[in-house]
């Protein structure tokens, strides 16, 4: 099962995609301190990283420099509304990251988290329902 470090200030919002991506994957919630995130991603080793950008304003940008510098291999996928992430456009550089605007339906986050990660969503789906049944 492929892991997501799913990074952001726990809300319902995140409470919310959490609920609906550990359907699918190993999801570890991390909050957005560089310190803590840098710990985590030693610990979790994830495949991907999404970021919630609600309350992006408070967001250390500290995070997308050590996600483009020391973990550049893990794609990442930010979620938020055009002005939360319009303060990060100059990070997406190159393939690593790639956003999404809210509001977003479930379907089109797990669309983007299987092309992020390279997997067909219909295997991912099947893969849960067979565990689902042990």
């Amino acid at each position: 099962m492929k892991k997501i470090l799913l990074i952001g200030k726990f809300n319902t919002v995140v409470n919310e995609t959490n609920q609906f991506l550990s359907r699918y994957f190993h999801v570890q919630i991390c909050s957005e301190n560089a310190g803590v995130l840098e710990g985590m991603l030693k610990i979790v080793n994830p495949d991907l990283v999404v970021i919630s950008l609600i309350g992006a304003y408070d967001i250390d940008t500290s995070i997308f420099f050590l996600l483009n510098d020391q973990y550049a291999h893990v794609p990442v996928l930010t979620i938020g509304t055009k002005e939360e992430s319009s303060r990060f456009f100059k990070y997406y550089e190159g393939e690593q990251f790639e956003n999404l605007i809210r509001p977003v339906e479930n379907t089109v986050i797990m669309e983007a988290v299987c092309r992020r990660l390279g997997v067909e969503e219909a295997h991912v789906e099947e893969e849960a329902r067979t565990q689902q049944e042990e």
